[in-house]
């Protein structure tokens, strides 16, 4: 017993400094608005996103992704601007988060990403519908079909995906 004791006194400061520090992470950015314009300001009211560099912001408290429009598309951007993907467009606005995922769009092929812009499936599927209860109903091959404003999918090969992308039986 003492043997093991002497052990772990010795071994304690490795263990101590082999384990992750957490980083820090950036203190979010607020969504503010002037005359129909819209900017990201810091805790402090420091403007880091200027007035009207995009024509509307539809994230307001901007932590690691935020969505954007950008040159006429729905975009979620990172912290310095970089344009991640283009998020796909549901009832004239971003698609909601549901199940913790949102739609994104890539070559008219839909994915899912997460509220941290992380793409969790890759846009390869025709259609898709929202995450609900740990799946979606997706398609990889759909037509649009419209009802005067209404658009719907139809397809005769839907089946469900997981979180990971991985079909499922259902």
């Amino acid at each position: 017993m003492r043997t093991i004791n002497i052990l772990l006194l010795f071994m304690l400061p490795s263990l101590i400094f082999a384990q992750k520090k957490p980083t820090k992470t950036e203190s979010p950015l607020f969504l503010v608005s002037k005359d129909e314009k819209y900017a990201y300001v810091n805790a402090k009211g420091d403007t880091l996103i200027p007035l009207g560099k995009y024509a509307a912001c539809f994230t307001e408290t901007f932590s690691d992704m935020a969505i954007v429009t950008s040159k006429g598309r729905l975009v979620g951007i990172d912290r310095k601007e970089n344009i991640l993907f283009e998020v796909f467009i549901f009832d004239n606005g971003p698609d909601d988060l549901s199940d913790g995922l949102f739609r994104i769009v890539k070559d008219k092929k839909i994915g899912f990403a997460d509220e941290h812009g992380k793409i969790i499936v890759q846009p390869t599927l025709g259609c898709a519908y929202p995450f609900e209860g740990g799946k979606a109903m997706v398609s990889d091959s759909c037509k649009t079909v419209y009802d005067g404003e209404h658009k719907r999918w139809i397809s005769h090969k839907w089946y469900y995906i997981d979180k990971k992308g991985k079909r499922i039986n259902d």
